[in-house]
């Protein structure tokens, strides 16, 4: 499968598109971090891959724009932003706060009047990542 080019957007940051790729792998970053830390991931997966690091309003290039303090308005205006690239099998990884929002972000594409014209409802995986606090006990 070929992935068609998607439409740019400021929402997905150093997106290396990949004309080999029949998935695309959409990165969230932690809270206080950016799309970055995904950077060079395109050199690391499969080439079946293509990695969209999710760059979120108020971090590194996108620095001037206001910062959502609603998840759940973060994850509506998310849906949208990344709504030209879901037209492929696509996978979500999100760490800590990346994964709450890739989390919501799947539960608000159960909602199929969310996502009704879009070809791929659902993801093929959700990866989901965090670290305990070191200072935390498990007794």
């Amino acid at each position: 499968m070929i992935i068609t080019k998607p439409t740019s957007s400021s929402w997905i940051d150093y997106l290396k598109p990949n004309p080999r790729a029949n998935v695309r792998l959409f990165c969230f970053p932690y809270a206080g971090g950016g799309a970055s830390i995904f950077r060079t991931w395109a050199n690391d997966v499969p080439t079946g891959v293509e990695v969209c690091p999710v760059q979120l309003p108020g971090r590194e290039s996108r620095l001037i724009e206001q910062p959502f303090t609603r998840l759940s308005s973060l994850v509506q205006a998310l849906a949208q932003a990344i709504s030209p690239y879901l037209d492929v099998p696509f996978a979500f990884f999100g760490h800590s706060m990346g994964a709450l929002i890739s989390f919501e972000l799947l539960v608000s594409f159960a909602d199929k009047t969310v996502l009704a014209h879009f070809t791929c409802l659902s993801p093929l995986t959700v990866l989901l990542s965090y670290r305990l606090d070191v200072g935390l006990s498990t007794n």
